[in-house]
């Protein structure tokens, strides 16, 4: 009986947020805005399209369309994104823009049913401004 008095007047007297607040977790440490958007969005959209393209033995053209579109819009995104203030920020701007210019090329290949081999070179070009930006960036973000 005691325990119940006592648990009414806590309650009374204590905010009742204070018996539902759950503990805040942990903060991650801040990570670099460009490494998130490079792991979470872009890597995710280009790995779904080549598993698709290179992978999968039941994609439909609409899947790989449709994938297709998915990193184009991350591309376009980075591409818009990207700026020159300083040289290495123009020349990032650079591989930004190739790298939108060759994923709408491979999207407009896909929306037009065009062969594999024509979507796997513009795939290659993606792939390609991907390899020679990390060969410039990456290891020093790092």
């Amino acid at each position: 009986m005691k325990r119940l008095i006592l648990l009414a007047a806590v309650a009374v007297f204590w905010p009742a947020a204070s018996f539902e607040a759950k503990p805040k977790p942990l903060a991650e440490p801040e990570r670099d805005s460009l490494r998130m958007r490079m792991e979470d969005e872009i890597n995710p959209a280009f790995t779904e399209l080549s598993h698709l393209m290179f992978h999968s033995k039941t994609a439909t053209p609409e899947q790989v369309y449709r994938a297709a579109q998915q990193l184009e819009q991350k591309a376009k995104a980075l591409a818009k994104g990207a700026s020159g203030e300083t040289e290495k920020q123009a020349q990032f701007a650079v591989y930004a823009s190739q790298f939108h210019i060759s994923a709408r090329a491979l999207l407009n290949t896909a929306g037009e049913g065009g062969e594999k081999a024509e979507l796997e070179h513009w795939f290659n070009h993606v792939r390609a401004t991907c390899e020679g930006c990390h060969s410039q960036y990456k290891d020093e973000a790092r």
